[in-house]
């Protein structure tokens, strides 16, 4: 997804920065670093965007008006038939600075989800039918700064209808799967999103993203609660006995490399009622130190 491109030497990356941080870009800066790799026998569009690649998540002066600068110039230079591939990088990095992790006013973030927006259309526009581009349209409005003040749930309606285009388009992404889950899992849409964790291979995910298998052990605990919430308590049951069984059997590297939190499972425990259950990820919450996050629920499972 993107420009396919290889490193350059990181002593331009360091010239450019000049180990000066939060790093400021001008036009002036950036036209010094494609006449100093002007000797690279790649195009300067392609340079200057390894470079935006490199830094774009560093602390910058001015945040993403100074990525945005690198991202720009790229695109302004790139061919025709490369557009929609840097688009696709322009993308990405806007919805990294579009959070609230990067990016502090309110304001801020809504005028960068403006302008991804625009960058998203022109896209989707080129190539409606690629997986990637409808993928990130729906990751667009799952995070959008709009949701932390949204009251219903047309939002989530649009984010879900991009990544159910995705995996329809590539049924092998797995990804765009997850996230239409996750958006009927925040509606509360019980069955539809039992229906779409189902579907995920977890084995074949697991082998194209080692680096997400926290993703499986987050998955297997939500298809826990969705059975609960859907009134199959019994099977809610017998697969929470076994997510259970599996993480107490951990050790404390893989505990911390594959558990995110125990979310789903404290929901689950207080809808389902179960005596032995409850001790059990009790006794777990509190061991592995996440006494202080769910005080409230141990309290009400306590007194229950």
């Amino acid at each position: 997804m993107g420009v396919k491109i290889e490193r350059i030497n990181q002593e331009y990356i360091d010239r450019f920065t000049n180990d000066e941080y939060p790093i400021k870009v001008t036009k002036e800066k950036l036209l010094d670093f494609v006449t100093y790799t002007n000797h690279i026998d790649r195009p300067k569009e392609e340079r200057v965007l390894v470079l935006a690649l490199d830094i774009g998540t560093h602390e910058f002066e001015n945040g993403w008006k100074d990525v945005q600068l690198l991202y720009d110039y790229s695109l302004e230079h790139c061919k025709k038939e490369e557009r929609f591939d840097y688009l696709i990088d322009w993308i990405v990095s806007a919805l990294y600075w579009y959070n609230d992790y990067a990016t502090d006013l309110y304001k801020d973030r809504v005028e960068i989800a403006n302008a991804c927006l625009l960058k998203l259309e022109e896209a989707i526009d080129l190539e409606p039918n690629k997986a990637s581009i409808n993928h990130l349209f729906g990751i667009f409005y799952y995070d959008h700064p709009s949701m932390e003040e949204a009251v219903d749930h047309k939002v989530l309606k649009k984010a879900v209808s991009y990544f159910l285009k995705a995996f329809e388009i590539d049924s092998l992404k797995y990804i765009s799967c997850f996230f239409a889950a996750h958006c009927y899992h925040d509606m509360k849409d019980w069955e539809k999103a039992k229906t779409y964790y189902e579907k995920i291979d977890k084995e074949f995910f697991i082998r194209k993203n080692p680096h997400w298998e926290w993703r499986i052990w987050k998955l297997e605990e939500q298809i826990c609660l969705c059975y609960a919430m859907t009134g199959d308590i019994e099977q809610s049951k017998t697969y929470f006995k076994t997510f259970l069984s599996k993480i107490e059997e951990m050790n404390d590297e893989d505990f911390d490399d594959l558990i995110v939190n125990f979310d789903e499972s404290v929901q689950l425990v207080l809808k389902i009622k179960d005596d032995s259950l409850t001790k059990r990820l009790l006794d777990m919450v509190i061991s592995k130190g996440y006494k202080k996050r769910y005080e409230t629920e141990i309290k009400q499972l306590q007194a229950n």
